[in-house]
This record gives structure tokens, C-alpha cells and sequence, in this order.
């Protein structure tokens, strides 16, 4: 019986949630209502939480049968969240909601009609950001819903756009395509882009719908909405797992020299234009540093030259002299042509 459910399950929406009382309603309650056509479940992993998640989830879960829960007694993070979600999951597809996003109405339609063909490893598409959560979000007529496939597979500038698109939460993963990976759990913040970096250096048919069909909220109080130490640590533990998992790819080797540039940028660009400067301390900066130093120098052999100026830019502790070598390195590396405008 289990066997032939699994077999008609087109979709599993994972939502790890954690003390998202009063956001988790508005979450599921965007989803189910479009549910009511479609071989399709959500499973709500709550991380331990500490308020009235369990209770609602629960509640919610009672009146409408796709819902799955699963609670979790300690509290162990987004990463480890979703790996348990994911191995709960039945569906050929599966899907990581954050718990406090929205979907948009009459977007699951849509969505649903490409995932059964099957012909999808990826399937992505656009998304909007807000601060304040809207009474209703709609599909719009004046939307562009057509399905495009990417080619990835010898287009390198496509490929690359597809790749940088780092977030799990606007893309939906064959269960083929993901096979054993996991979330890292080591990762307090940004734990898909890695996970999502991989599967997207190994799938072979992508598509995308370039209409905002998902919500993503600002909210106070998320982990990305925490500008800490820690999350600035994992921005940088990122880039190295990206570049990590580049070498480990089976790409081609141009593609490869590619990536590994654009991990070198993310240095900057990944880190610094996330952060305010103000927010940057001497122990976050004094990290950054020693992680350049490692990155440019010592792991590429840089000449003194090189060494002379991370040293600089150490001692100057300035923002816009960071800037100034990052647009002078790009603008470089944009004449040689082994970087191209998007």
C-alpha cells in the first residue's frame, strides 16, 4: 500500500519550521487550498519549537490529510530539519518551503503540470521579496508562465546563471537527482547553497518559469535576517565548499577554472556586499583576512605582490579599497574573457 502511494505522490513540500506560531498558518494555508487536484503532500518538520507551532500544525494537520508531521524533541537546525523531511518524503519531486513564505495563489497549477511529465531534474522559477506579508498573493494575468527549458549542458553562461540561483526555496528537485545528498548540517546559515550547487552541477534538463510564483519574507527575527558572527563565518565556510565541490564535479575543466573564479569573487562580493560595514567588527574582519590570504595566496601561490596587497587591505580596514581591487580584479579577468557579464 505504502509502495503505491508513493508511486502516485508527485510532490513533497518540505517545511522545516521553528517558533513560526503566528507565520506557519499563512505558509501551509497558501499551499493547501491548491492541493485539492494534485497527488501531492506537505510535510512540516518542527525543529523543537517553544510556542504554539506543534499545536497548530497539528490542528492543521487534522483537517487536511495531505499534511505530515513530524516533530523533532531537540532542536537542531534548518539543515537537519530539512534532511528529515527529506527522508520522510515519498514524492518524485520534492520541494523546501521556508516556513514563513508564501505561494501564490494558481501557481501550483502550473507547477504541477511540468513536474508530471517528468521531464524536469530542476525546475525553477521566479520569486518576489517582501517585507510586510500581503493579505493575498495572486497569479497575475499579465505574468509570463511560459516553461523554458535552460540548456546547461553546453551553454555555459546559461548554466552558470542556473547554478547561481543558490536557494532551494524557488526550485524543485527530482528525487532521482538528489539520490543520497544531504543538507550539510554543520551549516547554521546557508546550508542550500551547497546543497543546491551540487545538484544543479550534475542535472542534465532544467527549466525555468520566469514569473514570481513564490514569497520570499524578510522577516525579523529569521536566520537571514541575523547579521552575526557566526553567519558571517558561514558565508566564508560557503565559498569553500563551493569551490570544494567544483573540484569534485564532473564538469568540464573550462567550466571548472570558471567556477573556481567566481568562488574567488564571492570573496568579496558574497561576504562584503552582504554585510553593512558597520556590522563588520575586527573579529569578523581579522577572519575575512586570514581566509583571503589562504584563498588568493597561499592556496594559488600568488607573487609578493599579491601578499603586499591583502596586507594592505588589511591594515587600511576599508571597504572601499576592498571594492576598488574587486572591480579592478573583475575588470581585468572581464578583458581576458574568462568572466562574462550576465
Amino acid at each position: 500500500m505504502e509502495a503505491e502511494t508513493q508511486e502516485r505522490i508527485v510532490l513533497s513540500i518540505v517545511i522545516p519550521v521553528w517558533n513560526r506560531a503566528h507565520e506557519i498558518v499563512h505558509t501551509i494555508c497558501s499551499i493547501v487550498p491548491q492541493f485539492t487536484e494534485y497527488n501531492a503532500e506537505i510535510i512540516v518538520v518542527d525543529d523543537a519549537s517553544s510556542d504554539d507551532t506543534v499545536s497548530i500544525v497539528k490542528r492543521l494537520a487534522n483537517d487536511y490529510p495531505c499534511i505530515r508531521f513530524l516533530p523533532v524533541l531537540k532542536h537542531c537546525g534548518a539543515a537537519a530539519a530539512r534532511n528529515k523531511g527529506l527522508e520522510m518524503a515519498r514524492g518524485r519531486y520534492i520541494w523546501f518551503v521556508d516556513s514563513d513564505d508564501l505561494v501564490a495563489e494558481g501557481a501550483l497549477p502550473i507547477i504541477m503540470a511540468e513536474l508530471e511529465k517528468g521531464e524536469a531534474d530542476i525546475l525553477r522559477f521566479n520569486c518576489v521579496k517582501m517585507s510586510e506579508r500581503p493579505k493575498a498573493y495572486r497569479m497575475d494575468a499579465t505574468w509570463n508562465v511560459e516553461v523554458k527549458k535552460i540548456d546547461i549542458t553546453s551553454d555555459y553562461a546559461a548554466f552558470y546563471a542556473f547554478l547561481c540561483w543558490g536557494s532551494v526555496w524557488n526550485a524543485i528537485f527530482s528525487r532521482e537527482l538528489i539520490g543520497d545528498t544531504k543538507f550539510d548540517e554543520s551549516f547554521a546559515f546557508g546550508e542550500d547553497a551547497p546543497f543546491s550547487w551540487k545538484l544543479a552541477s550534475r542535472a542534465k534538463s532544467c527549466f525555468f518559469i520566469d514569473a514570481p510564483l513564490y514569497v520570499y519574507m524578510n522577516t525579523l527575527g529569521s536566520m537571514t535576517s541575523q547579521k552575526t558572527v557566526e553567519r558571517f563565518r558561514c558565508y566564508l565556510r560557503q565559498i569553500e565548499k563551493l569551490r570544494y565541490l567544483t573540484d569534485c564535479s564532473e564538469l568540464r575543466e573550462e567550466w571548472k577554472n570558471s567556477l573556481r573564479i567566481s568562488c574567488r569573487n564571492r570573496v568579496f562580493s558574497h561576504v562584503f556586499f552582504c554585510f553593512s560595514w558597520s556590522e563588520i567588527n575586527s573579529e569578523m574582519w581579522n577572519d575575512w583576512f586570514l581566509f583571503y590570504r589562504r584563498f588568493f595566496v597561499e592556496d594559488s601561490m600568488r607573487p609578493l605582490t599579491r601578499r603586499f596587497l591583502s596586507k594592505m587591505l588589511f591594515v587600511l580596514n576599508s571597504r572601499i579599497a576592498v571594492y576598488i581591487v574587486f572591480f579592478l580584479r573583475y575588470a581585468k579577468l572581464l578583458a581576458l574573457g574568462k568572466v562574462h557579464l550576465p
